[in-house]
């Protein structure tokens, strides 16, 4: 990711921030579009979660230009979502239906390279999960 993408990012969610809840209702509905099964995942009401996500993103968002801070945080979340049944192949459709959230957000077109550097910053995110769920998987024998 280079620090142009990563500014990129960051300034793009300083707009988005102010949209908070819409863009986790449009993640969550992109996401149970691409899989309905996921949708079983969570309970009825999806107001905490969608705060949680929102949180969250904002967390790694704030340290993307520093990686080194945000990386035990990646590691403990990549760790729960593997308890959570959460298994590599989702990470992609994940990847997706965050990027189509953003588009729907900035009026159904987001720029080529908006969407690289979101991808971008979530391809570092998630690698750092994955292989964190991986290692907790090797330690623990699962």
């Amino acid at each position: 990711m280079t620090p142009a993408q990563v500014e990129m990012v960051r300034d793009s969610w300083a707009i988005v921030r102010t949209k908070n809840d819409l863009l986790a209702q449009r993640f969550y509905q992109r996401l149970f579009q691409l899989d309905p099964s996921l949708r079983l995942l969570f309970g009825h009401d999806m107001t905490e979660q969608r705060e949680k996500l929102m949180r969250t993103i904002s967390i790694l968002v704030r340290g993307l230009h520093r990686p080194d801070r945000i990386h035990p945080a990646l590691c403990l979340l990549g760790r729960r979502h593997a308890g959570y049944g959460v298994q590599p192949t989702d990470y992609a459709m994940v990847r997706q239906a965050l990027i189509a959230a953003l588009s729907d957000l900035f009026g159904g077109v987001l720029s080529e390279e908006m969407s690289a550097a979101w991808g971008a910053a979530y391809d570092r995110i998630s690698a750092v999960m994955l292989n964190a769920a991986e290692e907790s998987e090797v330690t623990h024998g699962l």
